[in-house]
């Protein structure tokens, strides 16, 4: 129990905190030469982060540090089936991130993360004490 609680503290300091920065835009499978900037996306962007589940979950959080408006771009909800969130973004998609967490009784737990209607990102898990955890990075349209 005590791990678990842990664990929820962690993702919750991870999701308020102020690690706002973008991801360095390297791949591991190559040799690094060095961070680079993720690329541009044309424009503005939609994106829309959801997490759902089939009880009331532990916790669901979103972070996309880069949303217009400050309330988008991170929250932390408990006692929630659904959290949904629809916002703009100006420029590169920095990051996004979705998280669910199912509590002892457990539950089927879904996110999913889209950029102007196409599919970035999506996890599934079912269980007591399951995670569902989603991030979209910048990439080419």
């Amino acid at each position: 129990m005590v791990v678990v609680l842990l664990g929820v503290l962690v993702m919750v300091l991870r999701f308020t905190g102020q690690e706002d920065a973008p991801p360095t835009g390297v791949d591991p499978s190559e040799p690094s030469t060095g961070p680079t900037r993720p690329p541009e996306l044309p424009g503005d962007a939609t994106v829309v982060v959801t997490v759902t589940s089939s009880k009331p979950m532990l916790v669901a959080c979103f972070k996309v540090p880069n949303a217009l408006h400050e309330k988008d771009r991170k929250a932390c909800e408990h006692a929630v089936t659904k959290l949904r969130r629809k916002m703009r973004i100006e420029g590169r998609l920095a990051f996004a991130q979705a998280v669910g967490e199912a509590g002892p009784e457990g539950a089927e737990v879904r996110c999913r993360i889209t950029v102007d209607g196409e599919v970035q990102a999506r996890d599934a898990n079912s269980g007591a004490w399951q995670w569902a955890a989603c991030t979209a990075h910048a990439r080419l349209s």
